[in-house]
């Protein structure tokens, strides 16, 4: 599909597995200029080598972790650099733990924190004055976000406040005509979910009017979508990607 994003510079975070390397093959394939951001130096590099061959016009990696300021304010410099800016801002890396409230810990909670949202806030402070005017900023919710889950207080907060934080910058970057959008993915077959799907995959995929589970690029393409000018008026959505599995509320 060609969402016209030739030479198009983006950031891709979580980009060594999931949603967040079918993102970076979908905007490779658009012929964009891509930095790749994972903690797994030898699948980044991996995912590096299949974006080139799928057409991106240039790929830049970084392998660290972004819950270290060190890193973050090192990705800014890379973008600087090599890229000379910025267009299109992609934070996809995110975790999911579990433990019941009662014996939720402060290390638990912190973490799914620094990673889901402190990282991907502080990520978003460094880049945004090197975005070019018109570009876009895609962020991860989750349905659980909307809806709460049992067990996983931590995410399902994390992936609130993510739809906080891109509705407020909404309103700080639209004089640029920058677009702040979220996208929402239920049940997707990646690595994130193995869990749920071994404890109850069949049910979930028979609650869902589809009668089955997301695939990651199904996520990719919709985000390459809100990357591009043919979504050049959505602006602060928070869109469900989830095959009707939550149809309410």
């Amino acid at each position: 599909m060609n969402w016209e994003l030739t030479h198009r510079r983006a950031v891709i975070t979580g980009a060594a597995n999931g949603i967040g390397r079918a993102t970076a093959l979908a905007l490779a394939a658009e012929a964009t200029r891509l930095l790749v951001v994972d903690l797994d130096a030898e699948r980044l590099a991996e995912t590096a080598q299949v974006c080139r061959s799928a057409g991106a016009l240039q790929v830049e990696t970084f392998a660290g972790d972004l819950t270290v300021v060190e890193n973050v304010r090192l990705v800014g410099e890379l973008v600087r650099k090599q890229l000379g800016g910025l267009d299109l801002l992609v934070p996809a890396a995110g975790i999911i733990e579990r433990d019941p409230i009662e014996q939720l810990s402060d290390e638990h909670w912190d973490r799914v924190m620094n990673i889901n949202v402190r990282a991907v806030f502080q990520l978003t402070r460094e880049l945004l004055p090197q975005m070019a005017d018109r570009g876009s900023i895609v962020l991860f919710s989750s349905d659980a976000g909307r809806r709460g889950s049992p067990g996983k207080a931590a995410y399902a907060t994390s992936k609130a406040a993510i739809i906080g934080l891109a509705r407020s910058i909404v309103g700080e970057v639209g004089s640029r005509q920058i677009r702040v959008n979220v996208v929402q993915p239920g049940f997707i077959e990646t690595q994130m979910n193995a869990r749920t799907f071994l404890e109850k995959g069949d049910v979930l995929a028979a609650e869902t009017p589809l009668g089955r589970h997301g695939r990651p690029e199904e996520v990719a393409q919709v985000v390459a979508f809100l990357c591009s000018d043919a979504s050049s008026f959505v602006n602060g959505i928070v869109l469900p990607i989830n095959g009707g599995h939550y149809m309410a509320g």
